[in-house]
């Protein structure tokens, strides 16, 4: 019934092809509050505001293709669905894998004030954008793709905004487990004063883990071998991780608000997940 399903999206969206036009792609230019000049990229449904729409925060991954991410969003998702999808450019001039995909906690296992963890720049654009569109929604959704998805799971983790609805993180490399043993960002043998927020994280916040099955290749020239513990390849590791925090869930007799998402055939290929995506989105309006 899933392939059914699954393939029906496929078919809708060749259809919306042939009989749309895709939304037109936008950038402008985003100080953020420690100084850091960024792209943004964006696409609008219908290309205009309005009242229902829901804005998409889409984070890329270690190959830094904001613009490439926009297109393909603007291309299988802003042309069908009312939202406003938003793409920062967090380049690697600006910020290191330490600085985006570990949300610049750490230098070493020295843990950084609060205040400097890469996600608070999210909201910065979130506020930033709303202010420029006259976007009305209160919250925004985050999608992440590889290095995107471990800025996704970890924002969820730690985060504390309001803004927040729920999540994507899509074939991540790597998590943070709850795991007291190891130094962030493998564990929070660093981070115990953020333990009971990252447990509640579990019941508080939603969160779609998203793994490709195809993304299994052990020898991955991109797939950090800092985090073996975790597993031998990607899916093994999202796998492990999403059953991880269950279990957490159930030690700490919490409810369980994450979900595991399994897309059939996907590679580690960002493009590849968004019919995924469409299918949550629907879920969820």
């Amino acid at each position: 019934m899933k392939k059914i399903f699954i393939g029906t999206i496929f078919l809708f969206l060749a259809n919306v092809a042939f009989t749309q036009a895709p939304p037109r792609l936008n950038m402008f230019e985003f100080t953020t509050s420690c100084g850091r000049t960024m792209n943004i990229y964006y696409v609008l449904h219908g290309n205009q505001i309005n009242d229902e729409m829901r804005p998409l925060i889409a984070l890329h991954g270690m190959g830094r293709n904001a613009r490439g991410m926009a297109n393909d969003f603007r291309m299988a998702v802003a042309r069908t669905e009312n939202v406003a999808v938003i793409v920062p450019h967090f380049s690697q001039a600006n910020f290191t894998g330490a600085q985006y995909n570990q949300l610049n906690i750490h230098n070493g296992t020295v843990i950084r004030p609060f205040a400097e963890w890469t996600f608070h720049i999210v909201d910065e654009i979130f506020l930033y954008f709303r202010e420029r569109t006259g976007l009305r929604a209160e919250r925004y959704i985050l999608y992440g793709h590889s290095a995107g998805g471990q800025f996704v799971s970890r924002t969820f983790q730690l985060s504390q905004s309001p803004f927040l609805d729920f999540g994507l993180a899509a074939n991540s490399g790597n998590f943070t487990f709850i795991d007291e043993t190891r130094y962030y960002p493998n564990g929070i043998r660093n981070l115990m004063d953020r333990r009971e927020d990252m447990v509640n994280s579990i019941q508080n916040r939603r969160l779609y883990i998203m793994i490709g099955t195809l993304d299994n290749d052990p020898d991955a020239h991109d797939l950090s071998r800092a985090f073996m513990e975790q597993g031998i390849h990607r899916y093994e590791r999202n796998h492990n991780f999403y059953q991880h925090s269950r279990n957490i869930a159930q030690q700490n007799n919490i409810s369980f608000n994450w979900e595991l998402v399994v897309m059939e055939g996907v590679s580690h290929n960002a493009a590849q997940t968004l019919p995924f995506v469409v299918e949550v989105l629907r879920r969820t309006r």
